[in-house]
């Protein structure tokens, strides 16, 4: 039942417990006027008309007879709206939804709220699954006010902001009725309509855990589903969770029921994955922990593009971009996005340009190994939504390139030949291309931009997503999974993803990164953290309680091939950043972006080179390593360590600054190790302890290397 009221007036009516009794309307327009509010003041810079009409269409979902009507009056603007102040302020306490009838005649379009107070202003859009479908009919948009801070505060201000698709539209027309605040996301009050809390964990161990939530009115057993089967009725508010399988997602909710038998709504699911052993763990993680050094490869439909676009964009403008490395998708790869091409134009270039006519995986392969990487990470579907491999399902490159063929196959039997390790980089949520693709894109709504619909982004996971992934895994037996740009405001999508992964029995020891952003478990789902272009700033000494960590970089500006990007990091640099990093405990993944026709720039190539001469020398002072073990900063470079299985402790010295006088102090190092060498050099050096450090002597005027000269000390227990 809804009560309507035609003014702001009282107090909200409201009962403590789980949810209001009554939905609150704001105005229903019923009795012909705007009652909200003394004056309407339409949004600066637009012109349009508000007025009160009849319903257009009684029959649908809102059969008012009156509602309220604006009509874009001008040529040349693409929104229109209003703000007003209201007559009396409103308390939203106990309300968690403002729902606001909409009816569009035009296009598709998702009326932004704003909401004022004495604190606060916000803009707000509809949730994802409550947004504008269609034309010509009512349609029922709930914004969420729990979600952005506004389930407790005092309403002042009112506004609407719609958007239209072209500049061109004029007399565009839309009707907005029953603007609400409710307790429920349906908006209605029978206990049907109404959510029990989100049930809580407890006590989560390897096979089990408890659920407890709390009571709902009128309820006298609860129905507990996980994985959205029905698991088992209980009239308590609590129950223990046995038999689940280690390390495995899982979801939980419930269902109400009252003493006539009928369900509440159900709960949001709760998200969890059980603990794994450190055991299993530590066997998943051996190979990435050993290797330190990995190459990344960009390459996709933007390699065709090469950083440059000339055409028109998504609203018919001509433009002439150039990718710039820098944010706001100005980087080589974004550039779908941030010069707007139109999908059909971008499809059309690859089509034409990605040939792969010189891709020589092999060599790529060569040139990786040389260098003195232990591991490859490939996009085989980068946001653009190109995907690389085999597969039939969505745009992909085996169909709609220049190369027509699998670019993922060899690579992956190449790098196995080589005693390699090789993942697969895959854009799980945001799809430019492929209809349902999660975030923002300029492509949608012809030209306006937006989000894809709920029920078309849930489309795209089950049906693209998931068989994607389970292609990867079945198909090419990958060792890793490096997703990115997760969208943790879908955890639902989310669960699904790493469902199909969990649920794979040959994805038992595959590794993958954080950046599904899905926070379960009271942390994040990812094997290992992932600064980008940076190394983080952390202890010397690693990050806290042993977390794995990996740093992306790329050796200019892009990670996409872009021809005019000349801003090249230096081979020492490189080098450099490579020791830093080890000396963290981190992994280092270098970026190259091959051109369209699969060859390789040559800067990369002589990077590459020029790491790979001084890791032939000083490799082993990366692999297998862990953070340096002393609290102190040195100022002539940095320290890595080993633990050999015999119980020795390996110290690697890079000594970046090389002294002039023939020695070196470790502060806070009081034994005197059983041998100590440089590496690279057959040069007798000795070393004293005294005074709480370690003093290195006999070292030789000039260092092995002029970017960095490693000394070895090996001692007989653990340092």
């Amino acid at each position: 039942m809804k009560v309507k009221l035609l003014s702001f007036i009282g107090i909200l009516f409201f009962i403590t417990g789980c949810f209001n009794s009554k939905n609150y309307i704001i105005d229903n327009f019923e009795n012909g006027t705007v009652s909200f509010t003394e004056k309407v003041n339409i949004n600066p810079g637009t012109s349009g008309k508000f007025e009160i009409a009849d319903n257009p269409d009684p029959n649908g979902i809102n059969s008012s007879s009156k509602c309220w009507k604006y009509t874009q009056s001008e040529t040349g603007q693409k929104q229109g709206g209003f703000f007003c102040n209201l007559k009396t302020p409103v308390s939203t306490s106990g309300y968690k939804y403002l729902h606001i009838k909409y009816y569009c005649m035009d296009t598709n379009s998702q009326p932004q709220v704003l909401l004022e107070g004495g604190r606060f202003k916000k803009e707000i859009f509809p949730m994802s699954n409550h947004i504008p479908f269609g034309i010509n009919e009512w349609e029922d948009l709930v914004y969420d006010l729990d979600a952005n801070e506004l389930d407790d505060v005092k309403i002042t201000g009112f506004g609407l902001r719609f958007k239209f698709p072209s500049d061109s539209t004029a007399n565009a027309v839309v009707y907005i009725d029953d603007i609400m605040l409710s307790a429920t996301e349906s908006g209605n009050d029978g206990f049907e309509n109404y959510k029990p809390k989100t049930p809580q964990i407890r006590n989560m161990k390897k096979t089990g855990l408890d659920l407890t939530w709390p009571a709902f009115p009128n309820a006298i057993s609860y129905d507990v589903y996980k994985d959205d089967v029905f698991f088992r009725n209980t009239t308590s508010t609590s129950m223990s969770v046995l038999g689940l399988d280690e390390f495995e997602v899982y979801k939980f909710h419930i269902v109400a029921k009252n003493k006539t038998g009928q369900p509440s709504f159900p709960s949001d699911g709760v998200y969890i994955q059980t603990p794994e052993s450190e055991e299993h763990k530590n066997i998943r993680m051996a190979w990435w922990r050993e290797a330190r050094f990995g190459m990344f490869i960009h390459w996709g439909g933007y390699s065709a593009f090469a950083g440059r676009f000339q055409g028109k964009d998504v609203k018919g403008k001509q433009v002439d971009y150039y990718a710039d490395g820098g944010q706001n998708g100005s980087y080589a790869e974004w550039i779908m996005y941030g010069a707007g091409i139109p999908r059909d134009t971008y499809r059309a270039k690859v089509l034409k340009d990605l040939t792969a006519s010189n891709y020589n995986p092999k060599e790529w392969v060569r040139l990786a190994k040389e260098a003195g990487m232990k591991y490859i990470v490939v996009t085989s579907k980068h946001h653009d939504g190109l995907s690389m491999f085999n597969t039939n399902i969505g745009w992909n490159s085996v169909q709609h390139s220049a190369a027509k063929k699998d670019l993922m196959r060899e690579l992956v039997d190449e790098a196995r030949a080589a005693g390699l390790k090789i993942g697969f980089y895959y854009s799980q949520a945001l799809d430019w291309t492929n209809k349902g693709g999660m975030g923002w894109m300029p492509q949608n709504y012809d030209g306006y931009g937006g989000e894809w619909p709920y029920p078309d982004q849930v489309n795209y996971v089950n049906n693209l997503v998931v068989p994607h992934l389970q292609t990867i895994i079945d198909e090419y037996n990958i060792d890793l999974i490096w997703f990115d740009m997760g969208e943790s405001k879908y955890p639902e999508l989310q669960y699904r993803t790493l469902k199909a992964i969990k649920s794979n029995r040959k994805a038992k020891n595959i590794i993958f990164n954080d950046r599904l952003d899905f926070k379960i478990d009271n942390g994040l789902s990812g094997d290992f953290y992932t600064p980008e272009q940076s190394i983080p700033d952390i202890p010397i000494t690693g990050i806290a309680g042993g977390r794995d960590w990996e740093t992306c970089m790329t050796m200019n500006n892009n990670w996409g091939y872009c021809e005019n990007d000349n801003s090249w990091k230096s081979s020492n640099d490189l080098i450099l950043k490579l020791i830093d990093i080890a000396s963290k405990g981190g992994n280092f993944l270098l970026n190259i972006g091959p051109k369209a026709d699969g060859s390789i720039p040559q800067a990369s190539i002589d990077r590459l080179t020029e790491i790979g001469a001084w890791m032939n020398i000083n490799g082993e002072a990366v692999y297998g390593t862990i953070a340096n073990p002393i609290d102190k900063k040195m100022d002539w470079g940095k320290i890595t360590r080993k633990i050999t299985k015999d119980g020795k402790t390996i110290l690697y010295l890079h000594v970046i600054e090389w002294p002039a006088n023939g020695q070196l102090s470790v502060p806070l190092l009081n034994s005197v190790p059983s041998s100590a060498s440089i590496l690279g050099s057959n040069v007798n050096i000795v070393c004293e302890s005294g005074n709480n450090q370690l003093i290195i002597k006999g070292l030789p005027a000039s260092p092995i290397s002029n970017v960095s000269t490693t000394i070895k000390l090996t001692f007989n227990a653990k340092e």
